[in-house]
């Protein structure tokens, strides 16, 4: 079907450009992206994602907005990236609404195991007693496994009361899912595998240390600009 084959395509560009903006090899991603339309057709929203990256030792959740300082990337030339992430997310959104009927007000993509899984949610968001600090909060804990003994008192109590509303009253949501091949997409950096094949670790600290990546030109730059 001709709209479904437009919502694939959609999930494919998601891929994509997530694929671009992370600089180096990743195991799994999550992101969370919200869209509102207003009586005066103003959209507003947020998004975040966070991936894990690769490497024989767990590794710890990386944040959308720690890479730039992470990697040494220009941080305004980086943000043009996630707001080209965004227009993808609301273009999947627009899509959803004129082919399907399906008006969802946020979502929370998975990407691992070369699965690409995508939940609808329909909650009144604007009129949620969660705000968005605490959305956030919630889906650290729900889709990162940070422990509840890692965020503050104010917090636990949060996610508790959380999942107490959810066993009384499930969220509505609708789940899609495909299978994802790998291929190659280059990214931000241009890594090669040359560099990554000769990862090591500090024994003494028991250390994932990378070796430096390449620095960023001002050639690289002006293609993140047009990507």
């Amino acid at each position: 079907m001709v709209g479904e084959s437009a919502i694939k395509k959609c999930y494919r560009d998601i891929q994509n450009q997530l694929s671009y903006m992370i600089p180096e090899k990743w195991n799994k991603i999550y992101l969370f992206s919200s869209i509102l339309i207003h009586e005066d057709f103003i959209e507003t929203g947020e998004m975040y994602f966070y991936y894990i990256p690769k490497g024989i030792l767990k590794r710890n959740p990386v944040n959308v907005y720690e890479i730039p300082d992470k990697f040494s990337i220009d941080k305004q030339a980086y943000l043009v990236l996630v707001d080209k992430l965004y227009n993808k997310i609301k273009k999947l959104r627009k899509l959803n609404i004129t082919l399907n009927q399906n008006e969802w007000t946020y979502i929370i993509i998975t990407i691992e195991d070369y699965k690409f899984k995508i939940e609808y949610f329909y909650e009144n968001i604007e009129k949620s007693k969660y705000s968005s600090y605490d959305r956030h909060q919630i889906f650290r804990y729900m889709y990162l496994n940070y422990p509840l003994s890692s965020f503050n008192k104010r917090d636990r109590k949060l996610i508790k009361n959380y999942i107490m509303d959810n066993m009384k009253n499930p969220p509505e949501k609708s789940v899609d899912t495909e299978a994802i091949y790998e291929h190659s997409i280059k990214n931000i950096i241009g890594y090669s595998n040359e560099i990554y094949d000769r990862e090591y670790y500090k024994k003494e600290e028991k250390k994932y240390i990378p070796n430096k990546l390449p620095e960023i030109s001002e050639d690289l730059t002006n293609q993140i600009l047009k990507y």
